[in-house]
C-alpha cells in the first residue's frame, strides 16, 4: 500500500487562494474600474471639448453616456447621504440647530426643484470653472427630494 504524501496547507492559507470565482470576478472588476476611469476622465474634460466632440446617437458611444450618468447620480447620491448624515445628526444632538434646521428644511421642501436650477447651475460653474463637471449639475436638482429622508 501507497502513502501519498501532501504537502500541509493550513485552512487558512488555504483560504487566500484565490478561486475560479476570483478569477472570475477580477477581469470584471479590472474592466469596471477601466470603464470607469474613462468615464470619469471624460467629465473632467474642458468644455471647449464639446463643441469639438458633437453628440452622437451610435451605439458605440451609448455605454460611455450611460457610464457618466451613472457616475453623476453615484455623485449625487454620496452627497446627499453626507448631507442626511450631517444635517440630521446636528439636528438631532442640538435642540437649538434642531429648532433652526428643521424649519429650513421644510421651507426648501416646498420650493419645487425648478427653483433650485439658476442656484445649482451657478454653484456647479464656479465649483468647476471651464470643465465638464460643471454642467453635471442636473443630478444635484434631484437632491431635493432626497431630504425628505431625514
Amino acid at each position: 500500500m501507497t502513502t501519498v504524501i501532501r504537502p500541509f496547507i493550513p485552512a487558512t492559507a488555504k483560504r487566500l487562494l484565490p478561486n475560479r470565482w476570483d478569477l472570475i470576478a477580477f477581469p470584471l472588476i479590472l474592466g469596471f474600474l477601466l470603464f470607469a476611469t474613462t468615464g470619469i476622465q471624460g467629465t473632467w474634460a474642458p468644455i471647449s471639448a464639446l463643441q469639438t466632440e458633437p453628440i452622437s446617437l451610435d451605439a458605440a458611444n451609448l455605454p460611455e453616456y450611460a457610464l457618466r450618468t451613472t457616475l453623476r447620480m453615484l455623485a449625487a447620491m454620496v452627497a446627499s447621504i453626507v448631507f442626511t448624515l450631517i444635517y440630521g445628526t446636528l439636528a438631532a444632538k442640538s435642540r437649538r440647530a434642531g429648532q433652526l434646521l428643521v424649519p429650513i428644511l421644510d421651507i426648501l421642501q416646498s420650493v419645487p426643484v425648478l427653483g433650485y436650477i439658476s442656484f445649482t447651475v451657478t454653484f456647479f460653474l464656479a465649483l468647476f470653472p471651464g470643465r465638464c463637471w460643471a454642467l453635471n449639475s442636473r443630478p444635484f436638482l434631484r437632491f431635493s427630494p432626497r431630504r425628505h429622508g431625514i
